[in-house]
């Protein structure tokens, strides 16, 4: 499990800061469906090839892991993108 959670931040965190990062008016949307299409087809490849999934529920932390880190990066992408204050 700690491996996809990995796999997800080394992938999906940086799609989510450049998304975040870049002034793209379509909005957040795009990003979480190429990520989740992605993660989909990841698990439908590794079934139709017959590899155990696993337990469901391992499943489902993992497309929670993959929302949840996206949603970061888009969160410090913005961050890293608004103005600073002045002095």
């Amino acid at each position: 499990m700690f491996n996809q959670v990995a796999f997800n931040f080394a992938v999906f965190y940086p799609v989510g800061l450049l998304a975040g990062y870049g002034d793209d008016p379509r909005g957040q949307l795009p990003v979480y469906l190429a990520a989740w299409t992605f993660n989909i087809a990841t698990y439908l490849f590794a079934f139709l090839s017959g590899v155990d999934i696993g337990q469901p529920l391992l499943a489902a932390v993992d497309f929670l892991s993959m929302s949840a880190v996206v949603w970061m990066g888009i969160f410090f992408g913005r961050r890293l993108r608004a103005e600073p204050s002045g002095d």
